[in-house]
């Protein structure tokens, strides 16, 4: 891990780091964080980089590798493809033998040399981004990714039938497609394989508008279109479902679509997870269908997100909705 508050050195003195082409590494204040340091490289002269002089071996491995980093500049560097470098190790350039993790037309890209993966979303220069480049050796599967919170072992929300509701404050910088909330559970150890099961439940479609969604069989949605909401602003968004009212969404404590007819919501029948502002990868899966939400990270902040073992009522719902507010 290195903290680059200061220096290059890695925070448990095994693999320091040391600046290429004679050059002094440059750090900015503070970092991400609000303390500390953030490396700067780039702005001082076209060449700049740092190297790893212990060998770090990744070779049958499984690994991530993540950081905060926050482009000010998207360069052409490669090819004739704008690339922004983050992460190398290259043996050769060819299959499977160069390890490349980069920014590729301003996209999150992760490489091994021809069988790579790309990101969907567009980065814009001149803000924070976490990123995260993940690689599983035993199944020599890779995984891209950007921001997002997970938390598992839902039992309760594994059931089939039983109610449940969700709440959260959200401020979009963006509304053109995210996942907002996305449940994943079954077979998978990630709950995405081809007997696995997974529902975005909350986001936004390429237009703008907000869906809720829940299954009512393993290929099945339940599709709930809601408004345009307002980007650069807090807005309060509530689900409910029950046998009785089916499922209703809920913007500032006011009912914006409901179900038209009663249902049962088929769920994993195992402890399920809740990822918050990013979908898992399987939607070509029968049962993890991507229904009206674009698949893509959400851009925002969320706040105050509750999930529940009942459907809220009304009241309560306006309730929650005047106190507290973000």
């Amino acid at each position: 891990m290195w903290t680059f508050d200061g220096n290059l050195n890695d925070f448990y003195g095994i693999f320091n780091a040391g600046p290429d082409n004679g050059r002094t590494a440059t750090y900015v204040y503070p970092g991400y964080t609000g303390y500390g340091g953030a490396l700067s490289l780039g702005l001082h002269g076209t060449s700049q980089s740092v190297s790893i002089a212990t060998f770090l071996s990744i070779w049958h491995v499984s690994f991530t590798l993540e950081a905060w980093i926050y482009p000010t500049a998207f360069s052409w560097t490669y090819g004739g493809s704008p690339d922004n470098a983050l992460f190398g190790q290259c043996q050769s350039q060819s299959t499977d033998r160069c390890l490349h993790i980069i920014l590729r037309s301003q996209r999150i890209y992760f490489g091994f040399y021809g069988d790579d993966l790309q990101g969907n979303i567009a980065f814009q220069a001149n803000q924070w981004y976490h990123v995260a480049y993940a690689y599983d050796q035993s199944t020599r599967q890779q995984y891209t990714g950007t921001s997002y919170y997970q938390f598992q072992g839902l039992t309760y929300f594994g059931h089939s039938g039983w109610s449940y509701s969700i709440s959260l404050w959200i401020y979009p910088l963006s509304s053109s497609g995210g996942t907002i909330v996305h449940a994943s559970g079954g077979y998978g150890t990630d709950g995405v394989g081809n007997t696995g099961w997974c529902l975005p439940m909350l986001g936004f479609s390429s237009s703008g508008a907000l869906y809720a969604q829940t299954t009512s069989s393993t290929s099945t949605l339940i599709v709930l279109t809601g408004p345009t909401v307002t980007l650069n602003s807090w807005t309060y968004v509530t689900i409910t479902y029950s046998t009785t009212n089916g499922l209703r969404l809920y913007t500032d404590s006011t009912l914006q679509s409901s179900s038209t007819t009663a249902f049962t919501f088929i769920s994993s029948g195992s402890p399920n997870t809740i990822t918050l502002g990013n979908g898992l990868s399987g939607a070509s899966s029968i049962y993890c269908p991507q229904g009206s939400i674009t698949s893509a990270q959400y851009q925002g902040y969320i706040d105050s997100f509750s999930l529940y073992s009942r459907e809220l009522t009304t009241a309560n719902i306006a309730t929650l909705y005047t106190t507290p507010q973000p």
